[in-house]
């Protein structure tokens, strides 16, 4: 029994048409698909291999502001933002980042601008942001038409505007019943009314800085935007180091391209107050 068992697997192992001459010579008959297939010797299984490849995508922003002086500034920053391939959409994390690292970098290029000007508070201060789902309250930003970005500017595309330039609130007919009638159930106990403001001509603080955008904008600089869209306090610590040596730069009014894109685009304009 043992010898005819012998000569029948030596006959199946010789047989191509059967699983012990495949499993014998370490494959299968039916492939590499057979799920239901034993791998004997050195066959196995190779593991898929994924190719990283990076997405980036860059966007440059602007900054603008008027001191209420009728000075005014304008100056760009470019981020760079890299995603993995293996994300579910990496075009659309790059916009994520880019958005959140916006949010954080405005406060950094607020505070810069504000000591550039040499004041302690803005008459105008605006974000240009150049993607179509911007905030409501940023201007758009068109590198390729600074005309039509000029265009944008106004009132309500600025984030920050001094009280001084805003329009005078009319109160309705039925807001001053209400407020009478607020009056006369607290008797005695008014709040002090607080003087009112001397009202400017918004319109001049406009136009400085309309003509501060230009091609030949001073720049901040080129950041990479980290992995979470956010600046952390050793980020924020090279960000105020950056900008702080472009305020050491000394700075021309005039052809600013002679400092290598670092120079203030200043503008004056002066400005009267006119009655409420």
């Amino acid at each position: 029994m043992s010898n005819k068992s012998n000569s029948d697997n030596r006959s199946n192992q010789l047989n191509p048409n059967n699983d012990a001459y495949h499993s014998s010579r370490g494959g299968s008959q039916y492939g590499e698909d057979d799920d239901d297939s034993q791998h004997y010797g050195r066959s196995g299984s190779v593991a898929p291999v994924f190719h990283k490849v990076e997405v980036t995508r860059s966007a440059t922003y602007g900054f603008g502001a008027v001191s209420m002086a009728g000075e005014a500034v304008f100056v760009t920053a470019t981020f760079h933002a890299t995603a993995n391939s293996l994300c579910p959409d990496p075009v659309r994390d790059c916009e994520y980042r880019l958005d959140s690292y916006l949010d954080a970098f405005i406060p950094y290029a607020r505070s810069h601008l504000l000591r550039a000007l040499g004041q302690n508070a803005f008459a105008l201060f605006a974000v240009f942001d150049p993607s179509p789902g911007r905030m409501p309250f940023h201007a758009p930003l068109f590198l390729d038409d600074v005309e039509k970005t000029k265009e944008a500017v106004c009132l309500a595309k600025c984030a920050i505007v001094a009280s001084t330039l805003r329009p005078v609130w009319q109160q309705t007919e039925a807001n001053k019943k209400f407020r009478e009638a607020l009056s006369s159930v607290a008797g005695n106990r008014r709040a002090a009314k607080a003087p009112e403001e001397e009202k400017q001509d918004p319109e001049p603080f406009l136009k400085a800085l309309r003509e501060a955008i230009g091609a030949t904008s001073a720049s901040l600089g080129e950041f990479q935007v980290s992995y979470n869209g956010i600046i952390s306090s050793d980020d924020g610590s090279v960000v105020l180091k950056r900008l702080a040596e472009l305020r050491l730069t000394p700075t021309l009014e005039t052809e600013p391209e002679l400092q290598g894109g670092m120079a203030w685009l200043t503008v004056s304009h002066p400005t009267h107050p006119v009655a409420p």
